[in-house]
């Protein structure tokens, strides 16, 4: 029981964080498209790779994490 607490208290952290951060910081702007790099497996410039309309995926996850935190 205590191990899946914690468990669970540092995943919520690490999405606070990440939340967090992305008010500050993202790599590159959420919306920003690249139709040249569609759907990009991860590589140091795209950490979780980009979408079907080359978008950097983790950027999208940085901003689209303040809607659920504040619905939340």
């Amino acid at each position: 029981m205590q191990k899946s607490w914690l468990k669970g208290s540092l995943l919520v952290a690490v999405m606070v964080l990440i939340t967090v951060a992305g008010f500050f910081y993202t790599p590159y702007p959420p919306n920003q498209m690249n139709i040249q790099r569609p759907l990009e497996p991860p590589d140091s410039e795209h950490l979780l790779g980009t979408d079907n309309f080359g978008r950097d995926i983790f950027s999208r996850i940085m901003v689209g994490g303040r809607p659920a935190f504040e619905a939340g």
